[in-house]
């Protein structure tokens, strides 16, 4: 497991090595996940939820987002989601923007020490600002880390995980191989019912403006419920 924590060791630490100014925000996010069962392989639902910052650069998004997921055993699992994002800034323009999303994701492997679990996402995504329209495709990867039994204060319907994901806009060039936009995440949750869970997120982010000398680090505190309909 060394090489593994050695790994995320890096990718932490090479964020603080490139030559730019940060500057640092603080945000808040909430979130419903909802999912129904349409048979055995396939449940359809999805996620919405607000987001704003706090402190002196004010904004407030809300989005929402359909998905649909496909699944015939415990190794993998396909998705597909169309979503809106919709952002209103005290200081600038607001920004509608639509997402269509292909995403495949592989629990392997399992041990007894950690569960691994791997998402690669591609999204198309399409901004409107004012009158004005671009596009851009990105591609995200995500690694998680999860210990398969875990227990506090001697209760066993808790859950954490540690993760780390990339987001890598594809253009002709792609100026940062790793990603110029960066998230790591720790979770700690609680499993209430077999259907219901709530789960406590801190997320730190990075941003590399690109042709611009500064950067952005995000602390994020975001609250996730999640409840299975059937």
């Amino acid at each position: 497991m060394k090489p593994i924590f050695t790994l995320f060791a890096f990718l932490f630490l090479s964020q603080f090595c490139w030559g730019q100014k940060i500057f640092t925000r603080h945000q808040g996010w909430t979130d419903l996940t909802l999912w129904y069962k349409l048979g055995e392989n396939t449940k359809v639902g999805g996620d919405f939820g607000y987001r704003t910052s706090m402190g002196d650069y004010k904004f407030h998004q809300m989005y929402y987002r359909p998905t649909i997921k496909w699944s015939n055993n415990s190794l993998y699992n396909l998705c597909f989601a169309i979503s809106n994002f919709q952002t209103f800034n005290t200081e600038s323009s607001n920004l509608n923007e639509l997402r269509f999303a292909q995403e495949a994701m592989l629990f392997w492997p399992n041990t007894k020490i950690l569960k691994f679990n791997h998402r690669l996402r591609f999204e198309e995504r399409f901004f409107y600002i004012n009158e004005n329209k671009e596009n851009q495709t990105r591609m995200r990867y995500r690694l998680s880390l999860a210990p398969p039994n875990f227990t506090l204060f001697g209760k066993e319907n808790f859950y954490a995980e540690l993760t780390w994901e990339t987001f890598v806009t594809l253009t002709n060039s792609i100026q940062y191989s790793l990603g110029s936009q960066h998230r790591w995440e720790a979770v700690l949750g609680n499993k209430i019912t077999k259907r219901f869970k709530i789960g406590l997120h801190y997320i730190w982010q990075t941003v590399r403006v690109t042709d611009y000398d500064y950067g952005l680090n995000d602390n994020i505190i975001r609250i996730r419920l999640s409840y299975t309909l059937n």
